[in-house]
């Protein structure tokens, strides 16, 4: 068998574009394996996952109806 790390290097595997590169400002860029299928109707949208926090002030105030003085609340008191 082959090393999986090598398989991205297979010539059959990049002419179909199996794998796929997502930039990340703390590691840099990462190769990763595509979907195991593709759909032509419905196309793929890729990205990173989102970094912990990230849209902590989205949820809590868009879906939870939290005002923006709320969250500096939170943030002082270590709950977010």
């Amino acid at each position: 068998g082959r090393a999986p790390g090598r398989v991205r290097h297979e010539r059959h595997v990049r002419e179909r574009g199996f794998c796929g590169e997502i930039g990340r400002p703390q590691a840099g860029t990462l190769t990763h394996a595509g979907p195991p299928f593709r759909m032509s109707e419905t196309p793929l949208q890729t990205g990173p996952a989102p970094l912990l926090g990230e849209h902590n002030a989205e949820v809590l105030t868009e879906e939870l109806g939290h005002q923006q003085e709320d969250l500096t609340d939170l943030r002082e008191g270590g709950v977010v």
